[in-house]
């Protein structure tokens, strides 16, 4: 039944070990990555369940590290309750994994037979799985996946935990904080994410007790998110028509507490409490891990205790039924791709290949032979100098960098706990080279491109950083420049100022100055007739007054009459408008001429509303005792507008005007000659 490539007198089998050194027998399970099939040693006879795992489809899934890290574990681990690992080896399509072979099936397998499995069963199965847990995690390895169908048991009837595809290495100072496993048995503290430590396998545990005591599982949801609401919030039921015992139930609400510190088997104390738990203290602990343990079901060794089916799948079903086949590439150890020179053989190489996945799979994939430990010891001692050769590389490619310049091969190297002749680098130089195949190649291009753009990163980084530099550079040299313009314009704000402002003029300091507009139409008029020229008409010709004395000509009389004329008073409330855009324009802009107090300027009085309100109110009464004056034929004293060109002569607000005008363009009437000036009096 078996398949056999080659003659058993020609076969070597104290050669390294490979897939011609097995007889391949019937197929027993499917997993995610590959297949499982009974295999016979050809030389020991001894069966052995072979995983075999398709690197293209583990390259597809992104599970290459996944299976390493499976391959690394169990090589560490040697427990009677666990499926070992007994050899492990590849060839150019398959990573092969050969285990203890289990041929009492999965509890899975036995759950769907029997529907609920006895109390004893659960047991029995509870307590060996927590004697395998405790081995783990002494070794500080976490499980993640613990489900029914990873539990094995033996043509004997031990329970037997398998699969560590996920099962992970944890330090005590660092949690873990990836979400891995099976949804439904995923412990509470994976889900929130805030870090776990191998807590989560009891939990798991929990979950499978419940499921075969009771048939199913205790959190259900018809979606993840509602599966996930349920493992965080809801309390543990149990049907009424399940016939579990009070110890059970409070045997599987103690793994179920979410509380990690009362979860029991979490560390040394939750594991005596879980070992001294009155549902488990008839359990012989002691003779659990030799199985001299009598287990309380017993597969039937003359029926098949897994799927029937897998095995027509890979008869009628597989295009590439598994087959020995020789490799293509020779078998290269690991410390032979520490160092090697640039030199191509001639041949020609499959480049579909070599992909960095594919490379990753033959260097850190080692072969194992569990009958052969100095060997296994000297490929973990080569692949450690592998390792520790590249982390030498990349620091004297950081010094080179850095301008520091590496030992040479005959230098002497030292370091702060001695001095070496050569360092391992070195060494692996001195070496006969190697000739490069077409996948060593294509690494060490794509790490010379991975340099390349990490140089160019680094540069861009540093072009960024030098152009924020220079434009905050420049901004604090605009800033400077702008506070020294600042104090520039304040000092030749403040010479300007200093000046004093028309509105700080008071009644008190301005000269009498008469209001009569009257007085100015006149002696425009008269300013008019010097000059030559004819002065506008005030009021139409009065009649010619006739005297009574015969033989005397009439007198004609060329006075004015008082202000009651209609023309003069149009000219009056013009002057008037005029005055009051004046006043109006000089106190608008009174806030442009506010000063800060200065010795030179205490004298000067501030300009405020209030000053304009007294220089109005002054203006406006001295402009009606004027207009008094006048009706009553009082003399009008000398006005300084009359002699000085540069005033304006006063002119009263009108309330009769409505608009604006614009102020008179006539020049001032020149000095009069009959007239001193205010201050020779």
């Amino acid at each position: 039944m078996g398949a056999i490539c080659c003659r058993e007198s020609s076969l070597d089998l104290n050669s390294e070990v490979d897939l011609s050194h097995f007889a391949l027998l019937r197929s027993v399970g499917k997993g995610a990555f590959g297949k499982v099939r009974v295999v016979q040693h050809k030389g020991s006879k001894q069966l052995f369940a072979l995983k075999y795992i398709n690197k293209t489809r583990c390259i597809q899934m992104r599970a290459v590290e996944n299976i390493i890290s499976e391959r690394r574990l169990l090589e560490r681990i040697d427990c009677g309750l666990i499926v070992n690992l007994r050899y492990a080896f590849q060839d150019d399509d398959y990573l092969f994994l050969a285990l203890d072979l289990m041929t009492g099936g999965d509890i899975r397998f036995h759950l769907d037979r029997l529907g609920v499995m006895p109390e004893a069963y659960v047991q029995f199965y509870a307590a060996e799985v927590s004697w395998a847990l405790r081995y783990l995690h002494k070794k500080n390895i976490v499980h993640r996946d613990l489900k029914p169908d990873n539990i094995l048991l033996s043509d004997q009837g031990h329970a037997h935990l398998t699969d560590f595809n996920i099962a992970v290495q944890f330090s005590e100072s660092k949690p873990l904080t990836s979400v891995a496993g099976s949804l439904a048995y995923m412990g509470p503290e994976i889900l929130l994410k805030r870090g776990y430590f191998a807590s989560v396998d009891w939990w798991s545990l929990g979950v499978v007790c419940y499921e075969l005591l009771v048939g199913k599982r205790p959190f259900r949801g018809k979606t993840n998110e509602a599966l996930q609401q349920a493992i965080l919030h809801d309390p543990i039921t149990f049907p009424e028509s399940s016939h579990v015992s009070q110890e059970a139930r409070d045997f599987i609400c103690g793994l179920l507490t979410r509380d990690i510190n009362r979860r029991l088997g979490v560390g040394e104390k939750g594991f005596r409490r879980l070992m001294a738990h009155p549902w488990l203290q008839h359990i012989q602990w002691e003779l659990l891990e030799t199985k001299q343990a009598v287990p309380p079901f017993i597969p039937d060794s003359k029926r098949a205790n897994f799927d029937p089916t897998h095995e027509l799948e890979e008869i009628l079903l597989e295009d590439n039924p598994l087959k020995v086949r020789k490799r293509a590439q020779p078998k290269r150890s690991a410390i032979s791709n520490a160092n090697t020179s640039l030199k191509s053989h001639g041949s020609e190489v499959i480049l579909s290949e070599t992909s960095p996945e594919r490379q990753m799979m033959d260097d850190k994939f080692l072969t194992f032979d569990y009958t052969k430990p100095e060997e296994n010891e000297r490929r973990n001692a080569e692949m450690d100098q592998h390792r520790w050769a590249q982390r030498m590389t990349k620091t004297n490619g950081s010094e080179k960098q850095r301008g520091t310049i590496p030992p040479t091969r005959g230098s002497s190297r030292k370091v702060a706990t001695g001095t070496y002749n050569t360092s391992v680098a070195d060494y692996i130089n001195q070496q006969p080279a190697t000739p490069l195949s077409a996948s060593d190649i294509l690494k060490l291009e794509e790490l010379e491109r991975m340099k390349r753009t990490q140089q160019a990163a680094h540069h861009l980084n540093a072009q960024q950083q030098q152009h924020q530099y220079q434009k905050q550079q420049q901004y604090q040299r605009q800033q400077e420049q702008r506070h020294v313009q600042q104090q520039i314009m304040g000092k030749e704000k403040k010479r300007t100022q200093d000046w004093c402002p028309p509105s700080g003029i008071t009644a008190s300091n301005m000269p009498f100055l008469d209001p009569d507009p009257l007085n100015a139409i006149h002696e425009r008029n008269n300013y008019i007739l010097q000059a030559g020229g004819v002065p506008p008409p005030m009021k139409p010709p009065s009649p010619v007054k006739v005297s009574s004395s015969p033989g005397r000509m009439a007198d004609i009389n060329m006075h004015p009459e008082p202000l009651h004329n209609h023309h003069l008073e149009l000219e009056l409330d013009e002057l008037r408008l005029s005055h009051h855009y004046n006043l109006r324009r000089r106190s608008s802009s009174e806030s442009s001429y506010q000063m800060p107090s200065s010795p030179e300027n205490l004298h000067r009085p501030l300009m405020t509303a209030s000053t304009s309100s007294i220089v109005t109110n002054t203006t406006a009464n001295t402009i009606n005792q004027q207009q008094q004056r006048s009706r009553t034929g009082s003399p009008v004293p000398p006005q300084k507008w009359m002699f000085d060109a540069n005033t304006l002569p006063p002119v009263p607000l009108s309330s009769n005007s409505s608009l604006p005008l614009p102020p008179p363009d006539m020049p001032p009437p020149p000095i009069p000659t009959g007239f001193a000036s205010p201050h020779n009096h």
